[in-house]
């Protein structure tokens, strides 16, 4: 009885420990934030590409997958991940139609690396329609000083569905709409003053 006891003990505790190296040893991740959402047709919106729990890290590329009908890409500036270890050749990947293809950056220095967690791009939207899409990663590569792939996985884009951009609410009085209302206004007023009201 007691040798199945400490087996079980044994196994709990090597349970936990494979759990909490997985936690520290976690894979490295490329994820998006939407920051700001519009809520006009017309509003712009940001997006940081986040990467999480990587290591020596010379450069990278990607593609976002989104409907340019619905979303434009404006400009994208980048983070902070990358250009913090040096020198950086840097593309964000914005095509004329407003897509992203292809967005790169990597060090000029042969032996420069960037560990650990950032953004790596931020990207400024504007909403052209009134209609939610997502937003998806494809053509994702990191690498190392001596060009090999570091393994990474593919995380979401936050919220996964961008909200619509509503078009805007209410509609605006024209001139001459706006004037015989005015015109009704003071007529009441002038009319109420005769009756003493």
């Amino acid at each position: 009885m007691k040798w199945n006891t400490l087996k079980q003990g044994i196994t709990a505790a090597l349970l936990v420990g494979a759990m909490s190296m997985q936690s520290v040893f976690a894979a490295p991740t490329i994820s998006g934030q939407v920051t700001a959402p519009g809520t006009t047709a017309g509003a712009t919106f940001g997006l940081d590409i986040l990467i999480s729990d990587i290591a020596n890290v010379s450069g990278y590329n990607f593609s976002l997958n989104f409907n340019t009908a619905i979303l434009q890409a404006l400009s994208g500036t980048e983070g902070n991940f990358l250009s913090a270890a040096g020198s950086t050749v840097f593309d964000n990947g914005i095509q004329p139609d407003g897509s992203v293809y292809y967005a790169l950056s990597f060090l000029e220095s042969a032996t420069a690396v960037a560990n650990g967690n950032g953004v790596l791009v931020h990207y400024d939207f504007m909403g052209l329609a009134a209609a939610a899409t997502a937003i998806t990663f494809s053509d994702v590569v990191f690498f190392n000083p001596d060009f090999a792939e570091i393994p990474v996985t593919i995380g979401a884009i936050l919220p996964a569905v961008v909200p619509p951009v509503d078009p805007p609410t209410g509609d605006v009085p024209e001139p001459a709409t706006l004037a015989l209302l005015v015109l009704a206004l003071a007529g009441l007023t002038v009319a109420r003053r005769r009756r003493g009201i």
